[in-house]
């Protein structure tokens, strides 16, 4: 299964809300995206910058913007192409089972733990993405009902995100020249400044948000 080599990348992970009985579910990234939303050039050409100085500067806040508004954060979407893993105490009643974070491109794997302790794979062609209005699901009618009652028993991977660099929606990556503006600006400030998200951000990203329908 894809990223189980025991790379669980992005330290924050997302506690899903329960849909229906009792079923609780997290997200953790295993796959990091290949390229940032924003390139360098792109923000140094934003900033007004034109010298090398501070490269080193705005590139952690390049990575710091996008953290605080990528997979679980503000955004609640996945930016750029990176794969995330879905961890389940329960298999779904019916055929469908919501992924919390999109927007999903195709589904890498299936997993779980049986009653016997035993790791099972499910069969690709059983598993498929269904989508509709800014949601996505897996849909199968071959979800286990052996299912161990172990907690994360089910695990499903997925990718997601809008593309490469160059799909990125022009007002998630004006978003983040936004941020990384702000934190530039007052990079010598201290308190709350640094911390701050300023409105705008906000209401660029709005539509995009987890839910959006496209």
């Amino acid at each position: 299964m894809r990223g189980s080599e025991g790379r669980e990348e992005g330290g924050r992970a997302r506690r899903a809300r329960p849909r229906g009985a009792a079923q609780e579910m997290t997200v953790v990234r295993v796959q990091a995206p290949a390229a940032t939303p924003v390139s360098l050039a792109d923000v140094k050409l934003w900033l007004r910058v034109d010298h090398s100085d501070d490269d080193s500067l705005i590139m952690q806040l390049i990575a710091a913007a996008t953290d605080t508004l990528d997979g679980t954060g503000l955004l609640g979407q996945a930016i750029v192409t990176q794969t995330w893993r879905q961890i389940c105490n329960e298999a779904p009643s019916g055929e469908l089972l919501e992924l919390e974070l999109g927007p999903v491109q195709s589904i890498a794997g299936v997993e779980w733990t049986a009653r016997d302790g035993s790791t099972v794979t499910g069969d690709p062609a059983d598993f498929s993405l269904a989508t509709d209005g800014g949601k996505w699901w897996v849909r199968s009618a071959a979800w286990p009902r052996d299912l161990s009652t172990a907690p994360g028993a089910l695990r499903i991977d997925f990718v997601a995100g809008f593309g490469d660099s160059v799909d990125v929606p022009a007002a998630i990556k004006t978003a983040l020249m936004l941020l990384i503006g702000h934190w530039y600006e007052h990079r010598e400030a201290t308190g709350t400044a640094l911390s701050e998200i300023p409105m705008g951000v906000r209401d660029l990203i709005e539509r995009y948000r987890h839910g959006y329908a496209a």
